[in-house]
């Protein structure tokens, strides 16, 4: 709150005094760090009124029209704007003038700051919105511009600057008329109203207080006990740092509500109309998300696990439900996370690589920008922990479940699945399979060693691993080609759960949907015909002609894209991919 002078100050509350209001019990002083602030002449108890404003000293919508003619439709805030520029430069004998005395005659809000000081908004969402604030409210003045005679508000004083002034006293110390309205009222359109002296007490976030209106007027009372000299606090709500910059021009130090957004993108998606549909049906259409430093919305998470999702979960899902989004399995949940921090891991370069070139200026705008750009940061951080720790259980449950002999594939995949839910919350600690490295590796590499048939895998057949060096095809073929070695080999570590997946169809192999898949089936064959019979007379001990059938290296092939799995050893970073087996 900027700083007013002594006698101003003196003049608003003897004006308030004079017209029936009544603030004896509070005075106004200098807080280190904030400015001016209302501060407790006395002590306080909890449920007592510490300001009152009468009727007549609330400036209103129809205070405001009366600077114009009675058939002018200009109405809201550029009426409101044009009012008070009307009031501070025009109406010198203005009964307002005590108010309009003791208004801040500058801000500290983006909407002001040099092109130098709005660098250090780069990279942020609010350095977007100033451009497409000015854009908004130079229609808005144009508007008012029009409305307002120039006999009434001459151009010379009535100028797009005085309007930003008019417009943030409106955005930083306006209320809604919800505050002085009757029960009956509540339910008509809302306005903007001036509380003057009420519009004085600063916000800090979760602040108790409660307002009183009747037919005398309107009180702010506190709901906590204040000893003398502490300062009266207002709560505007639970704001963030970003609405307190762009409306107030100040931020909070560890403001809780910090946010950042994110918008997901996945025009490029091949599935792109299933997954817009399944997301329409169930409610879940809206793409941009806010994230806090707490929390991510409700609908992020059930968005991210469609996104992640490929052609078997789309063709077996159907017409979804929204609690069939709830428990996609293991590897979905880890996919759809997996995204997420690929979108936070960019943002966060972004944010780093601006933070890096900012120009050596220290005012106070840039202070501002400084610590909204250290909140929002600080969001983005949070949330990168939260899902890295949220990876890091997935992976000890998926090692913990494949050691246990047990899965949560989806029930279209493999029967008998557990919830991933169910266990996250009651725990699974059993290992009665073999783990090929030590268990105080992270929970992600046991994962990947116990849960994810890759490349790395092969070590464990030596005579595939070594026929696998000679073969010249993708990673995909060889997992699938290695599935098939499995599925046909007791010994091996990965039989019994691939053994559950024998029954599994990729939706290329249904009857119905194999003219869908012709081009995916074609180069399927094309890549079975290229392979077989030379590898099964080059390597007759690891691919049996009998085993390595059309339809067995197809039915393969389908298992390694549907449980197709992303997860970084850390986290965050490069991710490994391979096949996820529980």
């Amino acid at each position: 709150m900027a700083e007013s002078n002594g006698t101003h100050i003196k003049a608003l509350f003897d004006w308030v005094t004079e017209h029936g209001g009544s603030a004896s019990k509070v005075q106004i002083e200098a807080v280190p760090g904030v400015g001016n602030g209302v501060v407790a002449k006395q002590a306080l108890t909890a449920g007592e009124a510490y300001i009152h404003i009468p009727p007549e000293l609330i400036i209103t919508d129809k205070v405001c029209r009366s600077i114009l003619p009675a058939d002018s439709e200009l109405e809201g805030r550029p009426l409101m704007c044009a009012f008070l520029v009307h009031e501070r430069f025009v109406n010198k004998q203005s009964f307002w003038k005590p108010y309009i005395d003791v208004l801040p005659k500058e801000f500290h809000t983006p909407l002001f700051f040099s092109d130098d000081e709005l660098q250090f908004l780069d990279g942020t969402p609010a350095g977007s919105s100033v451009g497409e604030m000015r854009e908004k409210y130079m229609k808005e003045y144009e508007q008012a511009l029009e409305a307002v005679e120039e006999t009434v508000l001459p151009r010379s004083v009535f100028t797009f600057n005085t309007y930003l002034w008019a417009v943030t006293v409106c955005t930083s110390r306006s209320f809604t008329d919800d505050l002085v309205k009757d029960h009956e009222d509540a339910r008509s359109a809302r306005n903007a109203i001036l509380l003057p002296l009420m519009d004085m007490v600063n916000h800090y976030p979760q602040s108790k207080v409660t307002w009183r209106h009747g037919t005398s007027g309107i009180s702010l009372v506190t709901e906590v006990g204040l000893a003398a000299g502490s300062q009266a606090l207002n709560n505007y709500g639970p704001k963030s740092n970003e609405e307190l910059m762009l409306g107030y021009g100040f931020c909070i130090a560890g403001n809780p509500f910090d946010f950042f957004h994110v918008k997901l993108n996945y025009a490029s998606d091949p599935l792109y109309m299933q997954k817009k549909q399944v997301l329409e049906a169930t409610g879940l259409g809206e793409l941009r998300h806010c994230i806090t430093r707490a929390a991510m919305t409700t609908d992020l998470l059930p968005i991210l696990r469609v996104l992640a999702m490929n052609e078997a979960d789309m063709h077996y899902l159907g017409a979804a439900q929204r609690e069939d989004l709830e428990d996609c399995g293991l590897r979905v949940e880890l996919n759809a996370r997996h995204l997420l921090l690929l979108l936070l891991g960019q943002q966060r370069c972004k944010f780093e690589a601006v933070e890096a070139n900012l120009p050596n200026i220290d005012t106070e705008n840039t202070r501002v920008a400084r610590m909204y750009r250290k909140g929002v940061y600080e969001a983005i951080i949070s949330t990168i922990d939260e899902l890295v720790s949220s990876v890091r259980q997935l992976g000890a449950l998926g090692s913990d479940l494949a050691r246990a002999g047990k899965h949560a594939l989806p029930k279209y995949i493999a029967t008998g699945g557990a919830s991933c839910d169910v266990v996250l919350q009651q725990g699974n600690t059993t290992d009665s399979s073999p783990n090929k490295r030590a268990r105080t590796e992270s929970p992600v590499e046991q994962f990947i060693d116990t849960a994810v048939i890759t490349e790395e895998s092969f070590v464990g057949d030596a005579a595939f691993a070594e026929a696998a060096e000679q073969v010249d095809v993708d990673e995909d073929t060889l997992l699938a080609l290695f599935l098939i070695r499995a599925l046909f080999d007791p010994a091996s570590v990965w039989h019994a759960a691939v053994k559950r997946l024998e029954e599994f169809k990729h939706p290329m192999l249904v009857a119905e949907q194999s003219e869908q898949y012709a081009d995916m089936l074609m180069e399927l064959y094309e890549i079975h015909s290229a392979l077989f019979p030379v590898l099964s007379e080059t390597f007759a001990d690891v691919f049996d002609a009998g085993q390595f059938s059309l339809d067995r290296f197809l039915w393969a092939a389908g298992v390694v894209s549907a449980l197709d799995v992303r997860v970084a050893v850390d986290g965050e970073g490069e991710a490994v991919n391979g096949v996820c087996i529980v």
